[in-house]
C-alpha cells in the first residue's frame, strides 16, 4: 500500500514498491516556480530518522533529468529492498535539487520539499 496525503506526507507498507511524480515546485504552492532540471543536475531523497542529520540518511536516492515525466515531474521510486529491513515507525523526508550553472562552478542547493513525514507500516 502507498498513499500520499495532499500535505505531502507518505505512508508505504515496507517492503512494497511504489512509483510515484514529484512535482519540482521551488516556489510556494500559491505560487508555484518549476524548476527547469537540465543535464547534470541531480534531485536528491532523504529518508531519516527524527532528528537525524541528512548526512546520516537511512535512504538516499539520486535522481536526474532521465528520471522526469512528460509533464516535469521527478518519478520517485521505490523498490522492495528500500523499506524491506527497516521498523515500522514514523521517518522523515526531504528533498533537494543540487546544481550548477554555467557563470560559475558554485553548487547550488534547493531544498523544495522540507522534511515532511514518512510512515513505514505493515
Amino acid at each position: 500500500m502507498f498513499h500520499i496525503a495532499k500535505n505531502g506526507i507518505i505512508t508505504l507498507t515496507r517492503g512494497d514498491t511504489c512509483s510515484f511524480p514529484i512535482s519540482l515546485n521551488i516556489g510556494t504552492p500559491l505560487s508555484p516556480i518549476i524548476f527547469d532540471l537540465q543535464e547534470g543536475d541531480k534531485v536528491i531523497f532523504k529518508l531519516m530518522r527524527a532528528n537525524e542529520k541528512s548526512e546520516d540518511a537511512l535512504l538516499t536516492k539520486k535522481y536526474t533529468i532521465n528520471d522526469l515525466d512528460e509533464d516535469g515531474n521527478i518519478i520517485v521510486s521505490f523498490n522492495s529492498n528500500d523499506t524491506l529491513f527497516l521498523e515500522d515507525g514514523v521517518y522523515f523526508y526531504e528533498m533537494k535539487i543540487e546544481y550548477v550553472r554555467n557563470d560559475n562552478d558554485f553548487e547550488y542547493v534547493n531544498t523544495f520539499i522540507p522534511r515532511t513525514r514518512f510512515y513505514i507500516v505493515n
